[in-house]
């Protein structure tokens, strides 16, 4: 596999092969899949929920809300939910019309957006274009003003347990190690292993902000 190339991407925009697979897969009546269901959203939810509460959080955004099936579970007090399909946000729109806290945006944003915790749940597996892989990390860690939540296969160990090709939505990425080296303002503090890998692989990563916004 190509090693990832390091670097800032600030906003430059790049093409989007995995936004049309995931815009052809809502329109045409499909789900965001067994992920955002059963044990693997349960499993998810309990800990991001139970994240919230202990920490605080105040506000959450999410870099590839899907359909909302997955934020159905949810308990956060103010959420932005953003994805890349037109038709993902259409039915979150619908779903959550009546909840004042919840609100949702088609990528890319013509505007900067933060929130105290910045979430990417079973998205960065399935970008499989090296520049969008890029750009997902970047826009998350740099909507981020506290926390960080990755909710993703990471290419050393999903390979340990499982060294069939994926398929052909799905890349596996060395996550940790791009992250450690393209964002050191912060620091990798938990990693909390799905219990029953079998279900996928996936596993949370936690990163905390040691540094200061330039901005702030």
């Amino acid at each position: 596999m190509d090693r990832v190339h390091l670097g800032h991407v600030g906003t430059r925009q790049v093409i989007r092969v995995s936004a049309a697979f995931w815009e052809t897969r809502y329109a045409s009546g499909g789900h965001s899949g067994s992920g955002s269901s059963g044990e693997n959203g349960d499993f998810k939810a309990d800990f991001v929920n139970g994240f919230v509460r202990e920490h605080k959080i105040v506000s959450v955004v999410e870099y590839g809300c899907g359909d909302g099936q997955q934020l159905g579970l949810a308990d956060y007090p103010q959420y932005t939910g953003m994805d890349v399909s037109a038709t993902a946000i259409r039915l979150c729109e619908q779903r959550f019309k009546r909840d004042p806290t919840k609100d949702f945006h088609l990528l890319p944003l013509p505007w900067p957006v933060s929130a105290d915790l910045v979430l990417s749940l079973d998205v960065i597996y399935h970008l499989t274009e090296q520049e969008v892989f890029v750009q997902h990390l970047h826009d998350v860690f740099g909507s981020a003003l506290k926390w960080v939540i990755l909710y993703t296969t990471d290419l050393d160990y999903i390979y340990s347990i499982n060294p069939e090709l994926p398929a052909d939505h799905v890349r596996h990425w060395p996550v940790q190690d791009y992250v450690a080296k393209a964002f050191t303002a912060w620091k990798l503090c938990n990693t909390v292993m799905n219990p029953k890998p079998e279900l996928g692989g996936t596993d949370f990563y936690i990163y905390s902000r040691q540094q200061p916004r330039n901005d702030a």
